[in-house]
């Protein structure tokens, strides 16, 4: 779902149309949101449609779309503009600016290099804190970042369109703060949410190994691959 920035960025969203429960979740998702009627005075019809574009993240549930960084009642998710995402789509606009090179569509390959260029110019000024040297998610809505970090700040990494500068900032933040014993957490909140602090997902693991990879910063990597693979190893011998 397409959001404009400042009327000349064009950016995206996670979206769902329905605001309703999702029929695998219902008797959960109405207690909630009879929950978050109560703490946030959220209309049923918004507390819908925030949770199922939070589910259509995959990210479901994170602090990342809390606006309080702790309840779930507060996701907001539906007007986050998050940087995984838009990162995922330069890479899209990207491959079809060379996939219609290829065919000699010259016009459509400008238009898609074009459209990638903006994109990546977008994420590396409008995501990146200067203040906190660090990738965060938008919130068009209070026109501001948002302040959870996670390792959703690897992805301009993995696809090469972080700065050399920004890179070594996301490298130093990740071995100071998300490397444990056993790899990459999610993020640095504890809410009990399962893509939260203190839990690591294999997806993020290699996103994370990659985008170290292509800076040059392979010890990291190397150290976040080893931890990972003896975690996994350990709790299957262990079953």
């Amino acid at each position: 779902h397409v959001v404009r920035i400042n009327d000349d960025k064009i950016l995206n969203r996670y979206y769902d149309p329905l605001t309703k429960p999702r029929p695998e979740s219902f008797p959960k998702e109405e207690n909630e949101c009879k929950r978050a009627k109560e703490l946030f005075e959220i209309p049923a019809e918004i507390f819908y449609f925030h949770n199922r574009a939070a589910c259509e993240s995959g990210w479901d549930f994170s602090s990342r779309w809390f606006k309080d960084k702790k309840s779930k009642e507060s996701n907001h998710c539906g007007e986050i503009v998050p940087i995984d995402l838009n990162c995922l789509i330069y890479f899209l606009e990207y491959i079809l600016s060379i996939i219609y090179k290829e065919i000699n569509n010259i016009e459509l390959s400008q238009l898609f290099e074009q459209l990638a260029n903006s994109r990546k110019q977008t994420i590396q000024t409008l995501f990146w804190s200067n203040e906190e040297n660090f990738f965060f998610d938008y919130d068009p809505i209070n026109q501001c970042q948002k302040e959870i970090l996670s390792l959703a700040a690897c992805y301009p990494l993995f696809f090469n369109i972080a700065t050399k500068e920004q890179a070594h900032h996301v490298y130093q933040r990740l071995e100071k703060d998300f490397l444990k014993n056993g790899g990459l957490i999610t993020t640095l909140e504890n809410t009990g949410q399962q893509w939260d602090s203190p839990i690591g997902w294999a997806p993020l693991q290699w996103i994370a190994f990659k985008a170290l990879q292509n800076y040059g910063y392979q010890q990291l990597a190397n150290q976040i691959r080893s931890r990972w693979l003896n975690l996994n190893d350990k709790i299957y011998k262990q079953t």
